[in-house]
């Protein structure tokens, strides 16, 4: 119950839960992302993250019009790659002792170029994948950004999902875990918001605090009071 005790409540412990749930299984769908989870497989086994994919497709499309990517593009995506660049690399260089060790600048530079060899399949599928591919992993990652910073689960976190789903399938590539985990959790979230409040009885329903309305006075009170100014 609040400090003033009147028409207020603090949110039962059920509530609390599932809110806490929501907002880790939120937060984790944006750090599979950040840190380039594969979401999908090829037939040799290398995995593709949706930020690699994106990459892909801008420096191609660059390419293939004659025109290079811009330094500014090329900021924005080592931007993105870095991170999960970073981890992937010092975690290695620790396993193996392969030198240079965790070295910011090199791992920098090469930031994009490394994301870029993950996605070595992209010119053995049909240009109409690519475009499906590119539209499922840009909205997937936009969805995900939108729902953990608004604090409930946006309708393109379902629609990127989906949508990637459908050029793995036209690719003749396979999901992977981190793929039907990020679904899972956006399903989950959208059919919270889609739920009707809980009943009066239902232990997740705010308690009541027993006060009567501000201005009326309890049941049978007015009548007593009748009878004795008579």
């Amino acid at each position: 119950r609040s400090a003033s005790g009147v028409g207020r409540s603090d949110p039962p412990a059920f509530e609390l839960r599932t809110m806490s749930a929501a907002f880790i299984g939120r937060l984790a769908v944006v750090g599979m992302l950040v840190f380039q989870s594969p979401f999908m497989l090829t037939k040799s086994g290398a995995g593709a993250a949706p930020f690699a994919i994106i990459s892909k497709f801008l420096v191609e499309n660059a390419k293939e019009s004659g025109a290079d990517v811009g330094d500014q593009a090329k900021m924005f995506l080592r931007t993105f790659n870095f991170p999960s660049q970073m981890v992937e690399q010092c975690l290695l260089a620790r396993l193996t002792g392969a030198e240079p060790a965790c070295d910011a600048k090199y791992i920098w530079e090469g930031a994009l170029a490394q994301s870029l060899k993950k996605v070595a399949f992209w010119g053995s599928i049909p240009d109409p994948s690519k475009h499906t591919l590119f539209a499922g992993s840009a909205t997937t990652m936009f969805g995900a950004v939108i729902s953990l910073v608004s604090g409930r689960t946006h309708l393109l976190a379902v629609l990127g999902p989906a949508l990637l789903g459908y050029g793995v399938y036209t690719s003749g590539l396979t999901p992977t875990f981190q793929f039907v985990l990020c679904m899972m959790i956006a399903l989950l979230g959208i059919r919270s918001r889609a739920l009707p409040p809980p009943p009066s009885g239902h232990p997740s329903a705010p308690a009541s605090t027993g006060k009567a309305p501000a201005g009326k006075a309890p049941a049978g009170k007015g009548s007593t009071t009748a009878k004795k100014t008579k």
